[in-house]
Formats: structure tokens, sequence, C-alpha cells
């Protein structure tokens, strides 16, 4: 039986932060809470994928989000197959957002 086809309809994303129980120390900073983007994936078929990405700096979770804005409404009425969207963007998408930069 093979898995069902999913037509990706929106990605939505939604920083927040989170208080950490013990500060995380680096060698730049001490991080006291965890910036959080949250990630939805719905599809027309109804099913919803979420999932969350570390930001690790305040500021990259909204333009994280604004990334993912763009990429939904490209990615928009595709298939939600991992191998088919990444199949789609090499040639598709500006070279910071292939596999060597940033992935969706």
């Amino acid at each position: 039986m093979s898995p069902p086809q999913l037509t990706l309809r929106t990605i939505t994303a939604t920083p927040v932060l989170v208080p950490m129980r013990r500060t995380l120390g680096t060698s730049v900073m001490q991080v006291k809470q965890a910036p959080l983007l949250l990630i939805d994936l719905q599809t027309e078929e109804g099913v919803t994928g979420r999932s969350y990405l570390f930001c690790y700096l305040d500021a990259a979770g909204p333009a994280a989000a604004v990334l993912l804005k763009d990429c939904s409404e490209f990615l928009a009425g595709k298939s939600a197959a991992p191998g088919a969207a990444r199949a789609r963007r090499r040639p598709a998408l500006p070279r910071p957002l292939t596999p060597s930069g940033i992935c969706i």
C-alpha cells in the first residue's frame, strides 16, 4: 500500500521565546530564553505537520518566518512529499536556498 499523496496548502511560522531552566553559556553570550520558531505545514487533505526551529538569536526567528512565508507561496498547491520538494527547488530557487544554504 502506497502512502497517500499530500498537497501543500500553507506553511505558517510563529516566533516564541521559551524561558530556560538553566542558562546556556556560549563564548559570546548567555542564553536565558530559547528563541524558537513554531512551524505548521497544512495540506489540502487536512493533515498538519508540526516542527520547531531553535533560532539561537531573537532576531533570527522573525527573519526565518519571512523566508518560510515566501517558500510557502512558492510551494502551495504542490506535492508535500520531501523528495518532490527537493527536486523542484534546485532549478527554481536562488542559490542561498539550495542544499548548501538554508534547507526547506
